[in-house]
């Protein structure tokens, strides 16, 4: 049996949890990778996939798209969304647009110091 994945959330980081159960019934978990929520900068629901894909963006301009559960349990991705209210954007909302354009006035403000 194949992995499942879980996004849990602690008071200071956001985890994504490998998590198996052996024949014997003992139960592993593998962290696939942290973050402190700090470094959490937005969340928006994917527009081309289906209602339970979600990218979140970090701090330093990377992102990831998970898939928070099958849409029979959206009631219950909504409730652990709403645990992050203020990074929470609309689907049609690009962040990635703003972060290019300060990365390249970084880059221009750097050329012009040389």
């Amino acid at each position: 049996m194949s992995p499942r994945r879980v996004l849990e959330c602690t008071d200071r980081r956001l985890l994504l949890v490998y998590r198996h159960i052996e024949p014997t019934g003992v139960e592993l978990a593998e962290v696939g990778w942290e973050i402190p929520l700090g470094h959490l900068r937005w969340i928006r629901q994917r527009r081309d996939s289906s209602s339970c894909f979600y990218e979140f963006g970090f701090a330093d301009g990377s992102w990831a798209s998970i898939e928070l559960g099958p849409p029979q349990e959206l009631e219950a991705v909504q409730g652990f969304l709403a645990l992050f209210p203020n990074v929470h954007l609309p689907a049609e909302e690009n962040p990635s647009k703003g972060l290019a354009k300060s990365l390249r006035q970084e880059w221009e403000s750097r050329r012009a110091a040389v």
